[in-house]
């Protein structure tokens, strides 16, 4: 006999609202954890309602500083040759390469409103 704990595929539409292929593409992609019984499809409500719980839409504001923050870490790690611990460049920039990637890079500051 399944575990109660978990639902059929069927019951996981019926419950989400979304499409049998939705569902399965979330599975697929490993954002859903999914088992099979007997040979069908089974997850648990809790997952199901984690992946599909409403998400908040961020406001322009975090939006632009999220960029920017992503902008900076990436200006940082091309500048010291690095990016997430890996070297990017066996030496680091000269200080008239960064002046460069830094006149280039200044007009991507003013996308989205930012100073």
């Amino acid at each position: 006999m399944a575990d109660p704990s978990y639902i059929a595929l069927p019951a996981a539409i019926a419950r989400s609202g979304y499409s049998r292929r939705h569902i399965e593409r979330k599975i697929e992609s490993g954002d859903l954890p999914a088992v099979k019984i007997k040979g069908k499809t089974h997850v648990l409500p809790d997952d199901l309602d984690r992946v599909f719980a409403p998400q908040p839409i961020p406001t322009k504001a975090a939006r632009v500083a999220d960029r920017d923050a992503r902008a900076a870490d990436l200006v940082a790690a091309v500048a010291s040759g690095r990016a997430a611990g890996e070297k990017l460049a066996l030496t680091p920039l000269t200080p008239d390469q960064r002046a460069l990637l830094a006149t280039v890079l200044a007009p991507l500051r003013k996308i989205g409103g930012a100073a």
